[in-house]
């Protein structure tokens, strides 16, 4: 199977709710988790009423920058 139906197979069959098994093949995880991560910003978006997209980009804190250092 290549890495592409192994994608569809877990758009089909799994569940956001589901557990994800360690045990699975890594891009069937892969793909799990990404439709956990879309179900919960959907719901996140649904409960505040956001529209358009969440921004996934993150960016280092300059609040605790320092801290840590010697």
């Amino acid at each position: 199977m290549t890495g592409e139906e192994i994608r569809q197979m877990a758009r089909k069959y799994h569940n956001p709710k589901d557990r994800i098994n360690d045990t699975w093949h890594p891009v069937y995880i892969d793909e799990c988790r990404i439709i956990n991560r879309e179900a919960i910003e959907k719901s996140l978006m649904d409960k505040y009423n956001v529209s358009g997209k969440i921004n996934k980009e993150t960016k280092r804190s300059t609040l605790f920058a320092g801290m840590g250092k010697a």
